[in-house]
């Protein structure tokens, strides 16, 4: 009987890293759309789905500032989080003398998935081929608001794009 307990408690764990590392993603891209629209700057497609979340906006006729705040936001809504977690973890501690270990856990999965945050975006904008929209779709160099321009400039890209179309 341990045996399938402990296949119980390793298919929770995989179920907990799963969640921390999609609530991770979420929340970078909730960032994102918060703060663009604290910005006042209009998106033309907004998308959730299972592994990748969508957010198209023109970047040609917004500031630098702006930009570099896009990119910035996400990872720094994630850190936000974790504090915040961590603060709540360590107030129950000092309260309860204790805290659940699968909230501990949530803490630390949560914890890593930021710190990877960057880096995981960047893979999944190399696999998504989430740059050089311009060259890759007659629709995206007509018009790159229209719904047939499926491309997006993921966030590892956006600044690198950015001044590339600055410096010529």
């Amino acid at each position: 009987i341990s045996i399938h307990v402990g296949a119980f408690d390793s298919f929770l764990m995989l179920v907990l890293v799963c969640s921390t590392f999609w609530l991770r993603m979420y929340f970078h891209y909730m960032g994102e759309w918060l703060f663009l629209k604290a910005n006042g700057i209009p998106l033309f497609f907004f998308d959730i789905q299972m592994f990748i979340v969508t957010i198209k906006y023109t970047s040609s006729n917004i500031p630098d500032w702006v930009e570099v705040g896009v990119v910035a936001i996400g990872q720094l809504t994630n850190m936000l989080l974790l504090f915040f977690f961590t603060v709540v973890a360590i107030i129950c501690v000092k309260l309860l003398n204790s805290i659940p270990p699968v909230a501990s856990k949530f803490v630390m999965y949560f914890g890593i998935a930021t710190i990877l945050d960057p880096i995981l975006c960047f893979i999944v904008d190399v696999i998504q081929q989430n740059y050089d929209c311009v060259n890759k779709s007659d629709a995206c160099a007509h018009d790159y608001t229209s719904a047939a321009c499926a491309c997006t400039t993921g966030d590892a890209f956006k600044l690198w794009y950015r001044f590339a179309r600055i410096e010529t």
